[in-house]
């Protein structure tokens, strides 16, 4: 009852309170791997990458083969800029999930942060073979695409990220700095 209270109080935005609720959850049963999980997203949400991924490391220990945690591992180290550990987790989760659409474009984004753009570009590609619908590839194929002077190409990417998501701020702001 404890860990969808906390879902719920993650929904609406109140994240002090759902971490609260995932402690007592954790307090109740100390090998619920999702608990710590679901503590590691919300503390994630405030800033606090250092206790987020404590809980995502707590989460794996409990459960070796719960790829969403160390999709979320990577990305509060990510957050942290520890690119390199960041991806090692991401591939650790497609290792677990081999179709896990958030992990490949996980991974893109941070290659792309790494500046290894080609490596970004075959991540993207994966995620929307995966999903065709994924807006996140479609943008950081973009970005990706611009850094490496592919104009045209980065322009194709932002309108499509922009048809998925009409109201999607980012694109649109680099869809104009590719379109000068």
């Amino acid at each position: 009852a404890y860990n969808n209270m906390g879902n719920a109080l993650q929904v609406i935005g109140d994240f002090e309170e759902a971490i609260d609720s995932y402690k007592q959850v954790i307090k109740i049963n100390p090998e619920f791997a999702e608990a710590y999980n679901n503590m590691g997203n919300a503390l994630q949400v405030t800033g606090d990458f250092e206790e987020a991924i404590d809980s995502y490391k707590q989460a794996i220990k409990i459960n070796p083969e719960f790829a969403e945690a160390y999709n979320n591992l990577g990305s509060a180290l990510r957050g942290k800029l520890e690119l390199n550990e960041s991806i090692d987790n991401y591939k650790k989760a497609i290792k677990l999930k081999p179709y896990y659409v958030d992990a490949y474009g996980n991974m893109g984004d941070a290659f792309h942060a790494s500046e290894r753009y080609e490596e970004a570009l075959e991540n993207c590609q994966q995620a929307i073979k995966i999903d065709p619908n994924y807006t996140q590839a479609y943008y950081t194929m973009g970005n990706a695409l611009m850094d490496i002077g592919e104009l045209e190409k980065s322009i194709d990417s932002y309108k499509k990220a922009i048809k998925l998501k009409p109201d999607y701020a980012e694109a649109y702001n680099n869809l104009g700095i590719a379109l000068q």
